[in-house]
């Protein structure tokens, strides 16, 4: 359903780094997350490399820019073009 959200997702970087190591998720219907989320590791991404690429609307992917955002605040090198400092606009799905 549009603009319902549901499920779980932990992402797990590197502090010294930004580098992504790991996600946990329990999201319903998924399956292609899981898989970007596989590459992302493999290719050793850092959390400012995944907030750098565009998150397009509406999809399930704009769950993980969140998760992202907030693992933004505590890992290094972390800066980027996301606008994540900027405030929020009361817009669920563009916040």
């Amino acid at each position: 359903m549009a603009q319902t959200a549901a499920g779980l997702l932990r992402i797990h970087a590197e502090c010294e780094t930004g580098r992504l190591l790991a996600a946990e998720m329990c999201v319903p219907g998924a399956e292609h997350l899981a898989h970007l989320l596989a590459l992302v590791v493999e290719q050793r991404m850092t959390v400012a490399d995944m907030l750098a690429m565009p998150f397009y609307h509406p999809v399930i992917e704009e769950g993980l820019r969140g998760a992202l955002r907030d693992l933004a605040k505590d890992v290094a090198r972390a800066d980027g073009s996301d606008l994540s400092e900027c405030k929020a606009i009361g817009h669920d799905v563009l916040d």
